[in-house]
């Protein structure tokens, strides 16, 4: 069988490893790993955040930051980025080791929880700034005398709708997941 091969960048061959997780992950835990980087990209979130969660959905005991530096072979900075948007988005959760003073890891199993995590962070915040901005906007277009100013304004107000039938439906969603 071919190595496989990858030339977007450089043009050139280069073969992509067969084991891109060191030997101490099992083969399961590797798919598991995998799936949950598909997911978050589909998200349009971070490969290493859906390799970070992967890995700590799929341990049977809590993770270090250590951990998944060491076992994801990631940088610091990459497991330190991951961890807090993960721990933002409430898909993983600090808990307690006895005798460890470091901060652990388990991921969190409600699908609820995580589905009103992600939509609360990446889609409500995003919706709440930019209703104000629409706003504003509407009401400096409405106040001037100029006809094609007049007629953004009709624009604006349009998407100010849209805008409050996207929150009203994405509350639904979220209310439909109980």
């Amino acid at each position: 069988m071919e190595p496989a091969v990858n030339t977007i960048f450089t043009g050139k061959p280069v073969e992509a490893p067969e084991n891109r997780f060191p030997s101490g992950i099992s083969e399961s835990q590797r798919e598991i790993i995998e799936f949950a980087i598909r997911a978050t990209q589909v998200l349009g979130m971070p490969k290493s955040v859906g390799e970070i969660f992967g890995y700590i959905f799929g341990s049977s005991v809590p993770v270090s930051f250590e951990n998944v530096v060491a076992d994801l072979g990631i940088s610091n900075g990459s497991a330190s980025h991951g961890l807090r948007y993960l721990r933002r988005l409430g898909a993983i959760k600090a808990t307690y080791v006895a005798r460890d003073r470091r901060d652990f890891y388990v991921a969190e199993n409600s699908l609820r929880t995580l589905v009103n995590g992600f939509l609360t962070e990446n889609m409500l915040v995003h919706l709440a700034r930019s209703h104000e901005r629409m706003l504003d906007l509407g009401a400096k277009l409405s106040a001037s005398a100029e006809p094609q100013e007049q007629n953004l304004a009709k624009k604006v107000d349009l998407l100010i709708g849209w805008h409050r039938q996207g929150i009203q439906a994405l509350q639904q969603a979220l209310s439909a997941l109980i």
